[in-house]
């Protein structure tokens, strides 16, 4: 019995001195990351895909895992796991469904979820287990797990309507209405959906066809009640409508000319600096320090692109080059992706700094992929033909090795 006791206390020891994966993270996390805690569930009676479970500090990796026989870049998707890791330690493994995509697969409140849409049924599973069903296909554009219900926002196939739903339960509905925004905005938790202390909003688009040109009426809502409608015009171009912090924002260019390009809150028009040669080609409303900036990227005359971060007062930030993917914003400094015109990664940059990448070998297959925050920049690559994936942090790689892909990144 002694002997049993000094050799288990040996093996213990020397466990306890494992040194980090992530030894570039703050001193705080790395106590935390030492332990390699799973997830704690409560204790029964409580209902867990009911309640939001507390995650400890360490880096969460979501993704789509496949037998070693499936070439799932062909199509092949049997046997398809979606799969938790933290740190590099897999946590959790569950079916992913006959149609796995990283638009299905989402951490939120601590929980695994997936979803599948096929036979005129929508499925939503937290943590392997059943949660959800309801009658209709959907692609889930806006998901948030509030006070223990699951809030979606699920279009139709072919853009052919939309239902916002509690718990799978019809609270909105429109036969036609097109949904904005998307899962893959990192800045915006719930994709579609914004929150704040006011309610839980989304905006949707309605098509109007005025004489021979195609144009959209605007309709923001919070919950399944309208608050303001945004009537359709002949002319110019709404880019995007989100609600914060009580208000209603939109970009948007009034006119033909790219001098009217103007953000709005609520009913004040807030005149930008663009010049009469700059294009915009993409705008979305993001949040930043507690006010709303305008991220997205213009052509000059000559064609040469810049990506931006803006407020009414001009640029906050701008990037002149042609090949950003991703921009991710930390306390004032600007981390970014850049890819080849064929998708796949040539620079990882934290503040102008290349990050160590061999160029032209992996994609970052979702915005959410990687994180800038509290001064750690993480990136979770793909590798384009292969298994042998990546995984850097600050700079320090981690290889991973699955025959599959990554959905996201959280720093916790």
């Amino acid at each position: 019995m002694r002997r049993r006791i000094f050799l288990l206390a040996c093996v213990l020891a020397l466990t306890s001195c494992q040194k980090p994966l992530f030894d570039t993270l703050p001193r705080w996390r790395l106590e935390h990351a030492r332990t390699r805690q799973p997830l704690q569930t409560p204790q029964e009676p409580v209902d867990s895909a009911r309640v939001e479970i507390p995650l400890s500090r360490g880096v969460y990796l979501t993704a789509i895992r496949f037998p070693d026989w499936a070439d799932w870049r062909s199509g092949d998707f049997r046997g398809a796991q979606a799969v938790l890791y933290k740190d590099s330690v897999e946590i959790r493994a569950v079916p992913a469904g006959p149609q796995p995509s990283s638009d299905r697969l989402r951490l939120v409140g601590g929980h695994l979820w997936t979803d599948t849409a096929d036979a005129g049924q929508t499925v939503i599973c937290c943590d392997g287990e059943e949660r959800i069903r309801y009658d209709s296909e959907e692609l889930l554009r806006g998901f948030l797990f509030v006070d223990g219900a699951v809030h979606t926002l699920g279009q139709r196939p072919g853009g052919a309507g939309f239902s916002y739903r509690v718990d799978g339960e019809e609270r909105f509905t429109s036969p036609t209405g097109q949904i904005l925004g998307s899962p893959e905005n990192p800045e915006w938790p719930g994709g579609a959906f914004s929150r704040d202390s006011t309610g839980i909003y989304f905006v949707y688009a309605l098509p109007i066809r005025q004489g021979s040109a195609h144009t959209y009426e605007y309709h923001v809502m919070c919950g399944g009640r309208e608050v303001k409608e945004i009537p359709a015009r002949t002319a110019g171009a709404v880019y995007d409508i989100r609600v914060f912090d009580g208000s209603i924002y939109r970009c948007e260019r009034r006119n033909e000319s790219s001098q009217s390009f103007c953000l709005v809150k609520d009913d004040l028009y807030l005149a930008l600096d663009i010049g009469a040669d700059e294009l915009v080609k993409g705008c979305s409303l993001v949040p930043i320090r507690g006010k709303i900036m305008l991220k997205g990227h213009s052509e000059s005359a000559v064609g040469n692109e810049q990506y931006w971060y803006r407020t009414q007062d001009g640029f906050w930030y701008a990037l002149s080059r042609n090949d950003v993917r991703q921009m991710y914003e930390d306390n004032g400094v600007v981390s970014y992706v850049c890819c080849s015109p064929g998708g796949l990664v040539s620079a990882l940059m934290k503040d102008h700094r290349p990050l160590p990448v061999t160029p032209e070998t992996y994609r970052l297959t979702d915005g959410r992929c990687a994180q800038f925050r509290e001064g750690v920049f993480a990136v979770a690559l793909t590798h384009a033909s292969g298994n042998a994936h990546l995984v850097l942090v600050d700079g320090k790689a981690i290889p991973f090795n699955f025959n599959g892909y990554f959905t996201s990144l959280t720093i916790l």
